[in-house]
């Protein structure tokens, strides 16, 4: 199988079969759908390059550059892809609607996310809390069942998805919810496509309370460093060196008050 040369995806499915170009690129359908091309252009593949598909999806707008800069150091399937070196994740473009389009979330506005099965939550965790509904082994882990664990399951799983609750959404419908889909139409729980979605939902959950864990990390040093100078201001306070005013002021703007 080949990869897209501009976003990377395996191109082994239908609809993303694409094309080879005269450079002997390969490109798959969703970014040559993109590149903005030409009816003649679309038909005439070999008369083009990698860098012509590269500068129409570049002047297909804001979203076109973000997946150029995009790169993949974790895929969960074609629901999720993760950029760890830009703390991106991208939810690639439905290739079932046309009207979908790619969505980029920073790192650090991801807040709360709950996994949903037939519109039920499964697990939950987020930003300074804990994986709810399953345990986490290995370096990326998994939920340990979280799925399939304790109730009565139908034979039929109808949709699974992941609901990101986001703090500051960088996007221009500024969305605070998002999802992060695995299954949308009626499966059978016994099918390798279910299981596949799964294992895929899992990796992901366990992902996502991984970047949510090390952001929570990241902001404990400040806060512990306005504790301590809290501290030295009221040392100052007890000494007589400063007044009770002086040191509410500045507890105030240690604490963003």
């Amino acid at each position: 199988m080949n990869n897209c040369q501009v976003c990377g995806e395996t191109i082994g499915m239908v609809w993303l079969e694409g094309g080879k170009l005269g450079d002997g690129s390969v490109v798959c359908n969703i970014c040559l759908s993109k590149a903005n091309l030409g009816v003649k252009q679309r038909f005439k593949l070999k008369q083009l390059n990698i860098e012509d598909i590269r500068k129409g999806i570049a002047g297909s707008g804001e979203k076109g550059r973000e997946l150029l800069e995009f790169r993949a150091t974790q895929k969960f399937g074609t629901a999720v892809h993760f950029d760890d070196t830009n703390e991106k994740l991208l939810i690639p473009a439905s290739p079932f609607d046309p009207t979908d389009y790619n969505t980029f979330i920073n790192y650090k506005d991801i807040k709360i996310f709950e996994l949903l099965e037939d519109g039920e939550t499964v697990t939950s965790g987020g930003l300074g809390r804990a994986l709810a509904g399953g345990a986490l082994f290995g370096q990326t882990g998994a939920v340990v069942g979280a799925v399939t664990g304790g109730k009565k399951s139908k034979g039929v799983c109808t949709t699974m998805k992941i609901k990101l609750d986001l703090d500051n959404p960088d996007d221009k419908y500024n969305a605070k919810i998002r999802y992060i889909t695995f299954i949308r139409k009626p499966t059978k729980k016994n099918s390798q496509e279910y299981l596949q979605a799964v294992e895929y939902a899992q990796q992901s959950i366990s992902k996502l309370q991984l970047i949510c864990d090390e952001h929570k990390q990241e902001k404990q040093p400040n806060n512990i460093n306005e504790t301590e100078k809290i501290l030295e201001y009221k040392n100052l306070l007890d000494q007589g060196i400063i007044t009770e005013e002086e040191f509410a002021v500045k507890k105030k703007e240690l604490l963003g008050l």
